[in-house]
């Protein structure tokens, strides 16, 4: 999804007709002529490529980005201006715009700055993906952990135990335990029935 924002239509119109989003990959195009407009779009739908003008009437680019930043939002940014200002640019990099080019808008450079936008979101996407696989795996490993000595004992209560069973599970389940390493297990042989109804659940585990 792109945003673009403009104050002036025939901007919004030239880049739609202009650039062939289609063939970049873009699925749909959404267009603001404000930047409260933009917000209230973002806040439906967040874009995944912000194409902005900094100069507009309500509000400049730079403060729209600002707050797509606060919202903790994954969208690339590309400022399109007609004023090469450094302060411009020195903020823009402050914000983490991905691209900053100048009016009058060649399409041909436009198509590969946004070809390039493109390829920013992929990745951004499959980092976040890979984090949240990451985090995941962490969260999970105490019941990793816990399955894997619960099936440990179990083997060593029957003939089927041994040392290479320990290793070669430790390593499929990507555990940090190696042969070398030595562990105290403590077992709890629970024998009173009567004894064990006056227990809670939670006391018992």
């Amino acid at each position: 999804v792109i945003l673009i924002v403009d104050d002036e239509p025939d901007i919004i119109e030239g880049i739609i007709t202009g650039v062939d989003l289609e063939v970049l990959g873009f699925t749909e195009v959404m267009t603001a002529r404000s930047g409260e407009q933009a917000m209230e779009l973002m806040r439906r739908k967040p874009a995944d490529v912000l194409l902005t003008d900094i100069e507009m009437s309500d509000m400049n680019g730079l403060t729209l980005l600002s707050w797509v930043r606060e919202h903790d939002f994954d969208t690339v940014t590309i400022f399109c201006t007609a004023y090469p200002e450094f302060n411009y640019a020195k903020k823009a990099v402050e914000l983490q715009a991905f691209d900053y080019y100048l009016k009058p808008i060649r399409y041909e450079e436009l198509t590969e700055k946004l070809r390039a936008a493109v390829r920013k979101v992929r990745e951004v996407r499959s980092e976040r993906q890979h984090k949240l696989y990451g985090d995941y795996w962490l969260e999970s490993q105490p019941d990793n952990r816990a399955d894997f000595w619960n099936r440990a004992l179990m083997r060593y209560a029957g003939e089927d135990g041994g040392g290479g069973w320990l290793v070669g599970e430790a390593q499929k389940r990507r555990l940090p335990y190696q042969e070398k390493d030595f562990f105290t297990l403590l077992v709890f042989d629970l024998y009173r029935e009567h004894k064990l109804k006056e227990w809670t659940r939670g006391l018992l585990d």
